[in-house]
């Protein structure tokens, strides 16, 4: 039986051909996977943003309805809007000549 070097050539360029096609393959994974995490991390920027705009939006809105709760109704008949309307002319008079 006699030793045949050519397959044995060959096995070692079939594994180094291997091996930098699996290497490329990683690299093409790692640059993927880099990819993602930035578009994550731009969402969760954005996702924070937008809570901290939720909260500051129903904070105002809940004290904007508190506000209108506090307030008188407004008049439905002709004697009730005239006496409402005296009390807002008094009251601008005295704001003004202050």
């Amino acid at each position: 039986m006699t030793y045949d070097p050519v397959p044995s050539v060959m096995y070692s360029v079939l594994a180094v051909l291997s091996v930098s096609r699996l290497c490329e393959c990683w690299q093409s994974a790692i640059e993927t996977v880099l990819a993602r995490q930035e578009t994550l991390e731009s969402m969760l920027v954005d996702s924070r943003e937008f809570e901290r705009l939720y909260i500051e939006t129903d904070r105002w809105i809940v004290n904007m309805s508190q506000r209108c709760q506090q307030r008188d109704d407004v008049g439905s008949d002709v004697a009730t809007v005239k006496q409402q309307k005296d009390i807002v002319e008094v009251s601008i008079s005295l704001i003004l000549t202050h």
